[in-house]
C-alpha cells in the first residue's frame, strides 16, 4: 500500500485508492461494495463510498482536532451526504448502503 504526504490524500481519495499517510494515522480500505478512509482506526470512518450507489458518506461527530486537519486533507470532491460515527458503522458492518436501509426498514438496526 502506497505511504503519501498528507497533501497527497485527496488524490487518491477521489479515485478511491488505497493509501495509508506516511506516519500511518490516515488509511484507507477498498472493497467489493466500500471505500473507506479513517483517521486513527476503524472506529473512526471519515468518509466512506458505496459504489452501488455512487454515493460519498462523511462523518459528522465532533473529533480531535487532528482528526479534524485529516477530514479536511482527505475531504472527496462532489456531493457527501453527512452523518454520525455509528451511521456509517453500520453502513459497514452490513457492507453497503442497500444492505444498511434493508435491515433498517425491517427495523432490525437503528437508523439514528
Amino acid at each position: 500500500m502506497p505511504k503519501l504526504a498528507n497533501n497527497q490524500m485527496r488524490d487518491a481519495v477521489n479515485k478511491r485508492q488505497r493509501f495509508t499517510n506516511t506516519n500511518d494515522t490516515v488509511y484507507s480500505i477498498n472493497g467489493s461494495n466500500l471505500y473507506g478512509v479513517y483517521s486513527y482506526g476503524a472506529h473512526y470512518p471519515m468518509y466512506l463510498y458505496d459504489y452501488e450507489t455512487r454515493t460519498w458518506f462523511g462523518n459528522e461527530t465532533r473529533s480531535s482536532v487532528t482528526t479534524q486537519r485529516h477530514k479536511t486533507q482527505t475531504c472527496p470532491d462532489g456531493y457527501i451526504n453527512w452523518c454520525s460515527t455509528s451511521y456509517l458503522q453500520s453502513i459497514i458492518r452490513h457492507g453497503s448502503y442497500a444492505a444498511h436501509c434493508a435491515r433498517a426498514v425491517t427495523r432490525e438496526v437503528s437508523v439514528a
